[in-house]
C-alpha cells in the first residue's frame, strides 16, 4: 500500500497560472487536493480546475497572506497527513510515497518530513538552523540518509495533522515569510522530529509562483524583515528585536540616499523596503496584508 490516500494536498494560490500545472500534474488521484487562492487576477484557478476537477478550492476576496490561507486549508484536512506544497514546486509520487514511509516509521514522533529540493540553476535547496537560531544557513553538501534538523522550508512538508493541530498551525500575525521558521520552532519546543527524507527528492523554482512586480518586490523585501523581528520578538525578548531593527536603520539609511545619487532604483527599492520595516517595527505597526 503507497499510503497516498491518507494525504491530502495543500496549495496557495496567487497568480500562479506560469506554474501551477507542473505543480498539480505529477499528484496522484488519490491524494485529495485543497487550494486556497488569494485573490489571484490570472487564470491559474481555471487552470487548477482543468488540470484537477476534483480539487476542492476556497476563493478568498483578498490575498490574506501565506499563513492565514494554509491555516484555512489544514482545517479541510480529515486524511492523517497533509501535504504542503509551494506553486512552483514539483515533487513526484516515489517522492511522496517516501515521505509517508518515513513519516510512518517516526512512530507518531514527527511532524514535519521534508523533501530534498532542487533548483534549476542554484542546484541543492537545503537550509541549516541550529537551536536557539534564527537565520538559515545555506548547504551544498548532500546528505547520504535522513536526518532530524531544527528548521525545513514551507515550500514542501508532509505534516502530522495530531501534531499540526496540537501546535496549532501558522502564526497569523505572519503575513509572508517566517510563518515556516516560526512552526518549526513549535514543533521543536514540543518534543518533535523534524526529518529530511534523502531519498524523496523535489523541483523548486524558487520566487516564480508570482511575476515579480516593483510593487511585489518591495512587499517580499519589507516582509521578510518584519517577520524575522517578529521572530526575534516571540523567541527572544523585545529589547532584542528592537536593537536588530535599529542596527538595520543604521545600515540601510546611507544606502538609500547613495542609491537615490546613483538612480539605482531596484537597489534605492531594496533599501527602503528593509529601512522602512525596520522602522515601522520599531513603531508597533502591523506587516503589510497586501500585495
Amino acid at each position: 500500500m503507497s499510503g497516498l490516500a491518507n494525504i491530502s494536498l495543500i496549495v496557495v494560490n496567487y497568480n500562479s497560472a506560469n506554474v501551477i500545472e507542473n505543480c498539480l500534474t505529477p499528484i496522484a488521484e488519490e491524494i485529495k487536493v485543497i487550494v486556497i487562492d488569494n485573490a489571484s487576477t490570472d487564470d491559474s484557478v481555471k487552470k487548477i480546475r482543468h488540470i484537477r476537477p476534483d480539487a476542492e478550492i476556497i476563493l478568498n476576496k483578498k490575498n490574506v497572506g501565506m499563513g492565514i490561507a494554509a491555516n484555512q486549508a489544514f482545517s479541510k484536512v480529515k486524511t492523517k497527513y497533509a501535504l504542503l506544497l509551494n506553486p512552483d514546486a514539483t515533487l513526484p509520487s516515489p517522492a511522496i510515497q517516501e515521505l509517508y514511509k518515513t513519516a510512518e516509521a517516526s512512530g507518531g514522533n514527527a511532524g514535519i518530513v521534508a523533501p530534498l529540493l532542487y533548483s534549476p540553476k542554484r542546484g541543492l535547496e537545503l537550509e541549516l538552523q541550529g537551536p536557539n537560531e534564527r537565520v538559515q544557513t545555506r548547504t551544498s553538501i548532500v546528505p547520504e540518509g535522513n536526518f532530524c534538523t531544527w528548521f525545513a522550508t514551507g515550500a514542501a512538508y508532509l505534516c502530522d495533522m495530531t501534531i499540526w493541530n496540537e501546535v496549532g498551525g501558522f502564526d497569523e500575525n505572519i503575513f509572508l515569510y517566517g510563518e515556516d521558521n516560526d512552526l518549526c520552532c513549535r514543533m521543536i519546543e514540543k518534543g518533535y522530529l523534524i526529518i529530511f527524507a534523502s531519498n524523496a527528492q523535489g523541483t523548486h523554482l524558487v520566487s516564480k509562483a508570482t511575476t515579480s512586480t516593483f510593487r511585489i518586490r518591495w512587499r517580499k523585501e519589507w516582509n521578510i524583515v518584519w517577520s524575522h523581528l517578529y521572530l526575534v520578538k516571540k523567541y527572544e525578548n523585545l529589547e532584542a528585536a528592537q536593537f536588530r531593527a535599529k542596527r538595520l536603520l543604521i545600515k540601510h539609511a546611507p544606502k538609500v540616499l547613495f542609491y537615490a545619487i546613483l538612480f539605482q532604483p531596484k537597489r534605492f527599492m531594496r533599501d527602503l523596503a528593509i529601512f522602512h520595516a525596520a522602522l515601522c517595527f520599531i513603531m508597533s505597526a502591523p506587516p503589510k496584508r497586501s500585495y
